[in-house]
């Protein structure tokens, strides 16, 4: 993960945390599909999650899958895309 950002936030009653990404965190070449991001938290332990791809949203089983720490995009991937997973607990 080259420029990793991960912020925390309160909001409520949940914490919020997101993580910053680029495509080229992402395993494989550029503007392939199935390519895997393996984010620094563990998805599992935090609840909700939101994966958001050049600021689009992406919906889980149709735009990825979750296994442990590892978010597989279904979608294609170019190394320039900007990637955010935000956490909800």
């Amino acid at each position: 993960m080259s420029n990793n950002l991960l912020l925390q936030s309160v909001h409520g009653n949940f914490l919020q945390t997101l993580e910053q990404f680029v495509g080229s965190d992402c395993s494989g070449s550029d503007g392939d599909a199935n390519r895997v991001l393996t984010a620094s938290t563990v998805t599992s332990a935090l609840g909700e999650i939101m994966v958001v791809a050049d600021h689009q949203v992406l919906r889980k089983t149709d735009d990825y899958t979750i296994s442990g720490n590892d978010i597989t995009l279904l979608i294609k991937v170019w190394d320039e895309m900007k990637l955010e997973v935000i956490y909800f607990k």
